[in-house]
């Protein structure tokens, strides 16, 4: 599991490679970790502060399915897609 604990962040690194690896994300709610992680599809979100909520997400990201979380990867972030989107993006 990919534990990202930050107050800020651009568009983090380590969520993306743990996603291309099918492991399943827990991140703070912040700007960037909110732009990659989809709550129950390839992780979950949690608050600044730790809480009983944590706990539980934690305990649900241990049980996702790693095939979701690298087909949510090969959607969003695989170099075709990323290719596309940014062609989509020039010739609007």
């Amino acid at each position: 599991m990919s534990l990202t604990t930050s107050q800020y962040e651009d568009l983090p690194y380590a969520p993306i490679e743990a996603m291309r690896a099918g492991v399943p994300i827990l991140a703070t709610k912040v700007v960037g970790n909110s732009e990659l992680v989809i709550e129950g599809k390839n992780g979950y979100l949690i608050d600044l502060e730790w809480s009983k909520s944590v706990e539980e997400k934690l305990y649900k990201a241990a049980k996702m399915d790693a095939q979701m979380i690298k087909a949510d990867f090969r959607q969003r972030f695989a170099i075709d897609q990323m290719l596309k989107q940014i062609e989509t993006i020039y010739l609007a």
